[in-house]
């Protein structure tokens, strides 16, 4: 299991497992939401606060810099390539990134997280119009 408190603040790791392990936690509570509403046992508010609290829970422990993960961590995460270069991110894991980071965005243009991106960003099939430029071995072009 990979883990590093490396650079990272008040406690806050970044652990691919744990993601992961969010992830299907956040699965699992869609079906739960589903069955329960299907019931009548939850309303949509219910749902609703029972997806806030997982993802409050979620985004104050990890803290991901896209920028320092290997392509195969970004694959693994769910990050999407939108073009050779360009892993977006996955809406999941925004509130994970810190402020000032640096991304890259669709339109080719840079951008430093809560200085010039909006709160809640733009989206495209559940990842963010921001990402992380990734210079490979293949798709290295000398520059």
């Amino acid at each position: 299991m990979q883990m590093s408190t490396d650079n990272y603040s008040e406690g806050k790791v970044y652990n691919r497992e744990i993601i992961r392990k969010y992830n299907v936690a956040m699965m699992n509570l869609v079906a739960d939401c589903i069955q329960y509403n299907d019931a009548g046992h939850w309303d949509d508010a219910d749902c609703m606060k029972e997806f806030k609290v997982l993802s409050n829970r979620f985004s104050a422990s990890i803290i991901i810099e896209p920028a320092t993960l290997p392509v195969e961590d970004l694959i693994y995460l769910g990050f999407q390539r939108c073009n050779v270069n360009l892993f977006l991110i996955p809406m999941y894991l925004w509130n994970c990134i810190p402020n000032g980071t640096e991304l890259y965005g669709v339109d080719d243009v840079w951008y430093i997280k809560g200085v010039n991106t909006e709160k809640l960003p733009d989206t495209r099939f559940g990842m963010t119009a921001y990402g992380v430029h990734v210079v490979t071995y293949d798709n290295y072009d000398g520059s």
